[in-house]
Order: C-alpha cells, then structure tokens, then sequence
C-alpha cells in the first residue's frame, strides 16, 4: 500500500532548496577532502623540508589551541628563518587561507605593538615580514601572528577575540602520527 502525503508548494520549494544546498555543502566538503586544502595539502599529511616536518592543524582553532594540538604532535607552531621558507609553506598549504605561526608575545603590553615578540620554539629571530601597518595590537588584544596569504603577516588575538579562528602550520624534527 502506498502512502500518499500532500504538500502545500511552499513547503515543497523550501525543501527543494534545502536540500539542494545540502548537497552542494556537502559536494563542496567532498571535494576540499578528495583535493585537499585549497588543491593543496591534506590536513594530517606530514610534509619535509629542510630536514623538519611540516602539517596542518586539522580544523580552524586559536593560537594557543593550535600550540597545544603542535606539542602534541611533539611539535610547536612553525618558526619561519627565510623568504625560502615562508614561499615552500605557501605553495604547500595555501596562498588562499591565513595560518597561524610560532610568532607571538610572551608578555604582552611590552613595547607595544612591536616589542616582545618571540618564536614560540626558542629560536633567533632571523627573519620577519610583517604586512604593512603590522603589527598593530588592535585594540590591545593582539598578541599571536599568522601568516596572511597574498601579504606579510599579521597580528591577532591569541585566544579567538575578534574572531581568531584559524589552522596553524604545525613544524616537528621528527613527524608523529
């Protein structure tokens, strides 16, 4: 026996968008998956470069999240040493996307906005490319830097204050699964 529902038409085109948006949602998640990030690399994919691992967060956190998911990959957020290094993590990950770097101010509110700034690994800073006007601690918040994806760098808050939600470059000596 068959059952028989009726509709009335603006239930039925409601539903028709709906689900007709559902299916491109999920065509589009299905393709950045198959392709990868941007056509790129695959978040959990370790890449090698200059003899240290590189990978992406696996979803948009804050700093410090993306910090806390590094070291648990007994890693730390990238530190960046060349204009070499800076274009390899690029044309890696994305020259679409912003991502986060080990670049950040222990003590915030120290010489302020361009004073303090240390790489979360502990190594000299050999290098920098802020973007023009960076850093600018806007509105005092702005404490972690990422790396914006057709200019230099940027600062940001650290734990997702005026919306610091994104993926991090992960770097590691030795790559963990």
């Amino acid at each position: 026996t068959a059952v028989l529902k009726i509709f009335n038409i603006g239930d039925m085109e409601k539903a028709k968008k709906t689900l007709a948006s559902k299916t491109l949602a999920s065509l589009a998640l299905s393709a950045t998956l198959a392709l990868g990030l941007n056509g790129k690399a695959k978040a959990g994919e370790w890449f090698e470069y200059n003899d240290h691992f590189y990978r992406l967060t696996p979803e948009v956190m804050t700093w410090i999240a993306s910090e806390e998911y590094a070291g648990s990959k007994n890693g730390y957020l990238v530190t960046l040493n060349d204009v070499l290094e800076e274009n390899w993590l690029r044309d890696t990950f994305s020259s679409i996307e912003p991502l986060w770097i080990g670049f950040y101010q222990p003590n915030p509110g120290q010489n302020e906005p361009a004073g303090g700034w240390e790489w979360i690994s502990g190594e000299p800073i050999t290098y920098l490319h802020w973007g023009s006007g960076q850093p600018d601690n806007s509105q005092g918040l702005e404490h972690c830097a990422h790396m914006n994806y057709s200019s230099g760098w940027n600062d940001a808050p650290c734990n997702g204050e005026l919306g610091g939600y994104i993926r991090g470059i992960v770097e590691a000596p030795v790559p963990e699964p």
